[in-house]
């Protein structure tokens, strides 16, 4: 079933569910970037800061698109752990 968007008066003015999920994304492309840069210490941090996303992930369904084991698959390792930390939180008591 489709869902239907409402949009605002404003032509191409997106909605406030719209724009926190492109906000989302933002942080989630700029945490994996940060991964990816960093060095040991930094990993950790930003692997923190990804951890973080994940129930903000799910929540835009972002899981629904891609589940956490093509995340997992592959050799990027930022995807990999986004797709760890949400095959747990999946699994956890959050249900």
């Amino acid at each position: 079933m489709t869902q239907h968007v409402d949009w605002p008066a404003t032509a191409g003015q997106p909605t406030t569910a719209v724009a926190a999920t492109v906000d989302l994304l933002q942080q989630l492309l700029a945490a994996i970037e940060h991964y990816q840069q960093a060095d040991s210490d930094g990993q950790a941090l930003a692997a923190i800061q990804l951890q973080a996303l994940v129930p903000l992930l799910v929540n835009a369904g972002i899981f629904t698109l891609f589940s956490p084991a093509e995340w997992i698959s592959g050799q990027h390792a930022a995807r990999r752990l986004i797709g760890l930390a949400a095959q747990d939180y999946l699994a956890g008591p959050h249900k």
